[in-house]
Order: C-alpha cells, then sequence, then structure tokens
C-alpha cells in the first residue's frame, strides 16, 4: 500500500507557481516554489525574528547512517517533537517528477465570505498578494535562482508532484473566519487561508526529503551539518503511521513553533504587521499593504473557541517559469 504523505504549511510562505492557476494546459500539471521571507530584514515596528523549520514527530525520525537527524525537540502535548534548522537550504521531496502539482478549484475559493464546506479546500484561499497590493505579485528571479539568491530568501522548498490546497482558514480569536482589509490601501477584502496542505501518494515505505544548502551560512548549526559548502544535501528519512508521515514548515517565531505562545483572547486578530516581509520578494513592493481584520463570515457549523495560537497567512504570486 502507497504511504500518505503530508506536509502542512504556514508562517512567513509565499507560494510561486510556475503557471497560472487556471492556464487550462497545465490543469494538474503545475509545480511552485515555496519562498521563506527572511524576517532579519525588519522593516517597521513589531516585528520578530522567524525561523524557518521542518517539523515532525520525533519517533518517527529514521536515524540510519547517513540519514541527517534533528537538529532540536520540544514537547507539545505529551509527544515529543523534532526540529531540523532550515536557514539557507533547500527542501525537496526525493523521487518527486516535475510538473505534476494538482491545484483543485473547487468553487467560490478566495471571494470575500464565500467559504462552504464544499471549497474549504481551494488553494484560491490562499491571499493573492498581486490583488492585494496592486504590483506586488510579480517575485524577483533572484529568489528562485540556483546561485546568489536573493538575501530576503531564507529557505525554500519545491513542491513539483502531488496535490496543494487549504487546510484552515484564519480565524480570529472567538474561532469564526476572519474577514481581512488590507491597510494602508484599503482596496481588497477577503477571507484568507494561514495553513495550506500538500500531499501526495508515494511509492516507498518512508518518505525520503533532501536538504541542500543554497548559500554561504553564518548560522553556526547549519555550517556544522555541510562541512563542504553550498551544494551539499542531506537526506531527511521520515517513517510512516498507519501508512502517513506528515511533517510541517513552519516560518514562525519559535513560541509559536513550540506552541508555548498564550492563546490570544477572544476577539479580532490583530493586524499582521509581519506580511510586510513578503513585499521584499516582489520586484515591485507598492504600499506593503498588511492585512487588517474588519469583520466575520456567518457558518452554519461554528467549531467553537479559540484552543491555541493562531498562524500566520501566506501568499500567492504570480507565476514565473523559474519555480
Amino acid at each position: 500500500m502507497p504511504t500518505l504523505f503530508e506536509m502542512y504549511l504556514t508562517g512567513l510562505c509565499e507560494f510561486v507557481p510556475k503557471y497560472d492557476f487556471g492556464d487550462p494546459a497545465h490543469l494538474g500539471k503545475n509545480q511552485m516554489r515555496v519562498l521563506l521571507a527572511n524576517s532579519s530584514h525588519h522593516f517597521g515596528t513589531g516585528h520578530e525574528q522567524h525561523l524557518p523549520v521542518l517539523v515532525c514527530e520525533y519517533s518517527r525520525v529514521d536515524r540510519s547512517p547517513g540519514n541527517r537527524i534533528e537538529d532540536d525537540t520540544f514537547v507539545y502535548q505529551n509527544t515529543t517533537w523534532a526540529i531540523f534548522n532550515l536557514i539557507d537550504q533547500d527542501l525537496r521531496i526525493d523521487g518527486a517528477s516535475p510538473e505534476k502539482l494538482n491545484v483543485p478549484n473547487l468553487g467560490g475559493g478566495g471571494t470575500a465570505c464565500s467559504a462552504t464546506p464544499a471549497n474549504y479546500r481551494d488553494f484560491a484561499w490562499v491571499g493573492p498578494i498581486g490583488s492585494i497590493t496592486p504590483g506586488a505579485g510579480t517575485v524577483k528571479n533572484a529568489c528562485l535562482a540556483a546561485a546568489n539568491v536573493d538575501p530576503f530568501v531564507i529557505a525554500r522548498v519545491a513542491l513539483t508532484q502531488g496535490t496543494i490546497e487549504t487546510a484552515k482558514l484564519a480565524r480570529d480569536g472567538d474561532r469564526q473566519i476572519a474577514l481581512w482589509a488590507f491597510e494602508p490601501d484599503q482596496i481588497h477584502r477577503r477571507v484568507l487561508a494561514d495553513l495550506v496542505r500538500f500531499w501526495a501518494n508515494i511509492g516507498t515505505v518512508s518518505a525520503k526529503l533532501w536538504t541542500n544548502l543554497l548559500r554561504t551560512t553564518t548560522d553556526p548549526t547549519v555550517s556544522a551539518l555541510y562541512p563542504h559548502g553550498p551544494g551539499s544535501q542531506l537526506p531527511i528519512v521520515i517513517d510512516p503511521v498507519a501508512n502517513k508521515s506528515t511533517v510541517y514548515v513552519f516560518n514562525m517565531p519559535d513560541p509559536d513553533i513550540r506552541q508555548t505562545r498564550p492563546a490570544p483572547p477572544p476577539g479580532p486578530r490583530s493586524p499582521d504587521v509581519h506580511f510586510y516581509h513578503f513585499y521584499d520578494l516582489s520586484t515591485t513592493p507598492g504600499s506593503r499593504n498588511i492585512p487588517s481584520q474588519v469583520a466575520v463570515c456567518p457558518e452554519s457549523n461554528p467549531i467553537g473557541p479559540h484552543q491555541g495560537n493562531p498562524n500566520c497567512p501566506p501568499v500567492r504570486t504570480s507565476a514565473n517559469l523559474l519555480a
């Protein structure tokens, strides 16, 4: 039986497709590069350092000789989790073929308060940065380059074969779906995804991922992993449970990764000032509009009080053939 591989992504993650989502010639034949924005380049105030990491259950890591092992651990809800540092690295899935990514269009996703149980998984809920701030949808080619990668990119993930969809819509402290406006221009309103799910049926029992050093790094942990410098790669092998392997890619502050930050109070979410960093990846940053909750969207079956920390809404860009 094939193993189901799942990857959940959230935080300062920008999804760059190779082809336009609506291009009929590439339905089910796309691919994406996920750019993890470097938050160490501060813009404005109130910014926390975001860390690019891969997280999975500690017990699922295959520590056979030659495999990469975790860089750190934490305990959450009586489970030990492994952390892999992704600073200055590319991440890819072993054996994935190019241009075989499916991006489902379930109808209605991404427009105002049109979320229904039938279209919650539509990838269109991921915020289009080119509509949020006109002109900002074109990513700099250097962000996708093989060498001399733009310094505003701290890590990247290649998704080429499988299916990508929304896993969770952004909700407020009362667990109601949030409707966002974007300041300062206030020209766009929409619901946002804040957790994305990629999945694929793989032909091996365990899932193998590769991390590759994309530039000379000043991070001591990463430098020690790659003594031969840029271009070196290491495998991460994740063993399944009940034919399923699950990992998480976060680009978030450390308290959110480890789930130690107190849950937010009831009521609207605060403006997401970290959104500023996405514009560092754009050829034309424009007004750098950020999301601010202005209302909630009614739903037939609300999911009740907030029980954890909110994730950070990612964004999507215009197509780029380098993705």
